[in-house]
């Protein structure tokens, strides 16, 4: 290594010149040293105020999260208090906590859903809306089950809403607020017999109420009326003492109902006679409304003898008008049976005037345009002539015997005597309901067999009810017959017997059905005995429809169109009739049966004088006058 100052060479490992003594290294260079401090402080600062954000951005992070937490317990405290109040029936309390947990959280469903049904509990159907429709402007639309949930409850409440309108015009419940009248729905009373000066009164039966109101042009003037037929009184406990009430109401301006007139019906259930039925129906004329009332007893308890009265009104100009002279007819048993089947040749010895009584009697009713087929208490003339507007009936039955009433009567007894049963059917309030379904009765129809014999068919309907069971019962024992007479004809030594009944629904609205059968008997002879037919019944009423009622027309009209029928089917088809044949069937149209179809009335016939027995069932279809 050589020395940098004097050039001498040292060893390597020399530290000094060994010549002149000088280092043999350089130290290393120096420079002025410069002052640190100013940018440390600055990153002393930058850090401290990095340190500062974070501590308040952790500070700010903790409170959103403790108020977060804070409103979701709030909200959660308010929607399960709004619930409680809600269960407890408290509906105010729940609306003004649903209403504190929509504020707390606008974007939740279930408030605003909790909200609409405590305001439905309220009646306040429109802002149970208007909150719903709130809800959909608040809600996003991408938050999709929640916009859902809010829709399905605006729909249902929506619905609630188009039916309280509907209750606004139910003319029932307008009648009820004009009047003040509660309504006596259709049901059955117990009633009793009682004495008081010597006369026969019922008692048993103390409320007064709306028996029915029709909504209907009755002075034709094109706007609508409320004819209400209301059962009122003196209040006592005495059913004597109270009137049928017939009032109509109209309407005024700002779509307000007031009483416009009242008549009163000297009408009552109070004799002492059992059955009697009442019953009040309108019918259309070219000048004016029929308001009827036919009142029907058979006084089979205290006297041999029938009753039958018919009277009309018709509200014109704004009042009730009495139309023409109230119809009356009344006789012993025998001229009652003889009106019941219209039987104009009725003239028993020593009462040459019963048949002339019949004739005036029938005669009137035929005067208004009315053609029933029969008379009676358990004959109304609405089951026979469907042009006539139902309204309301009544009807009393007793089990009380003529025995037991005589006694009653001699004893001089105050103790009542009873029961008596008085049921009030409300028409009006049937067709509502038939037209809207919400009260309709389901009817079921089945088609069973007989003891487990297939053979033998027979309808039965559900659900059970005094009507139903009642015609349940009437074609179980049709069958039962069929089955007793082919067991019958075998114990007496018959070869052979069969006996087959074959039953079809062919139609059914409501209460009304159609069932078509088929029977085949075989009982000894030449050869077995076939038969079609057919029949439309009432299964909330004890009513078999008649072919003039099917047709909406008279017996003889009735009798004219299915004459004309079968001959036009004789000209069409002459090869299956006999020659020159020409059907003319009776007006009681036992020949033939009949049924209803939305086609149209079906008329079937094994009619052996038109045709030979080969020729089998021969069937036309009419159609209904209009």
């Amino acid at each position: 290594m050589y020395c940098r100052q004097c050039g001498a060479y040292n060893r390597e490992d020399s530290r000094y010149c060994e010549n002149c003594g000088k280092p043999l290294f350089a130290p290393p260079p120096q420079y002025p040293q410069k002052d640190n401090e100013p940018e440390k402080k600055k990153r002393r600062i930058i850090w401290t105020a990095i340190i500062a954000a974070m501590t308040v951005l952790l500070a700010v992070i903790a409170v959103v999260v403790w108020i977060r937490v804070g409103q979701e317990r709030k909200y959660t405290e308010q929607m399960e208090l709004g619930d409680r109040y809600l269960a407890e029936m408290k509906y105010e309390d729940a609306q003004i906590c649903f209403r504190k947990a929509i504020e707390i959280n606008p974007k939740q469903a279930q408030p605003y859903i909790q909200l609409s049904t405590a305001l439905v509990e309220t009646q306040q159907y429109d802002e149970a809306e208007e909150v719903l429709t709130e809800a959909l402007e608040v809600i996003p639309a991408k938050e999709t089950k929640k916009v859902e949930a809010i829709r399905r409850k605006l729909s249902e409440v929506q619905e609630l809403i188009k039916i309280e309108e509907e209750k606004e015009e139910d003319p029932l419940n307008i009648a009820m607020e004009v009047l003040g009248y509660p309504y006596l729905s259709e049901n059955s009373y117990t009633m009793q017999f009682a004495r008081e000066d010597g006369n026969f009164l019922m008692i048993g039966m103390e409320e007064e109420g709306i028996l029915c109101a029709d909504r209907f042009d009755y002075d034709q003037d094109g706007d609508e009326e409320i004819f209400v037929v209301v059962l009122a009184g003196s209040g006592t406990q005495w059913w004597y003492s109270r009137a049928f009430l017939l009032v109509m109401l109209e309407q005024t301006e700002g779509d307000s109902w007031s009483e416009a007139a009242e008549i009163t019906v000297d009408v009552s259930l109070n004799v002492a006679v059992c059955p009697a039925r009442i019953e009040f129906f309108a019918r259309t004329y070219p000048d004016h409304i029929g308001i009827f009332l036919e009142d029907t007893s058979i006084a089979q308890h205290l006297a041999d003898g029938v009753s039958w009265k018919l009277s009309q009104i018709s509200y014109q100009d704004g009042s009730f008008q009495q139309v023409g002279e109230q119809i009356n007819m009344a006789g012993s048993d025998d001229i009652a049976h003889a009106c019941l089947e219209m039987d104009e040749s009725y003239d028993p010895a020593g009462y040459p005037q019963g048949r002339q009584q019949i004739l005036d009697f029938t005669g009137s009713i035929h005067e208004l345009e009315i053609y029933p087929q029969r008379l009676g208490w358990d004959s109304p003339l609405t089951e026979q002539d469907g042009s006539l507007r139902k309204l309301v009936r009544l009807v009393k039955t007793t089990d009380i015997t003529p025995q037991q009433t005589g006694q009653w009567q001699q004893n001089g007894a105050l103790s009542p005597l009873g029961p008596v049963e008085v049921k009030i059917t409300d028409f009006c309030r049937e067709e509502e309901t038939a037209e809207d379904g919400s009260q309709t009765a389901e009817y079921q129809a089945d088609i069973v067999t007989y003891q487990g014999n297939d053979e033998i068919q027979y309808p039965q309907f559900s659900p059970s009810s005094d009507t139903v069971d009642r015609w349940n019962t009437h074609y179980e024992e049709m069958a039962a017959t069929v089955q007793q007479t082919q067991n019958d004809t075998l114990a007496q030594g018959a070869a052979q017997a069969w006996a087959k009944l074959e039953a079809q629904i062919m139609y059914q609205e409501g209460s009304l059905v159609s069932i078509r059968f088929f029977s085949d008997e075989y009982y000894g002879g030449a050869h077995n005995m076939t038969r079609e037919f057919g029949e439309t019944i009432d299964l909330a009423g004890d009513h078999t429809y008649t072919l003039p009622e099917l047709l909406n027309t008279d017996a003889a009209t009735a009798q004219q169109m299915v004459n004309d029928g079968f001959n036009q089917l004789i000209a069409q088809r002459p090869d299956e009739f006999f020659p020159d044949t020409v059907c003319d069937v009776s007006a009681d149209f036992n020949e033939v049966g009949y049924y209803k179809t939305a086609e149209g009335i079906h008329v079937i016939s094994s009619l052996y004088w038109l045709a030979p027995f080969s020729s089998g069932t021969h069937e036309i279809l009419l159609q209904p006058l209009p």
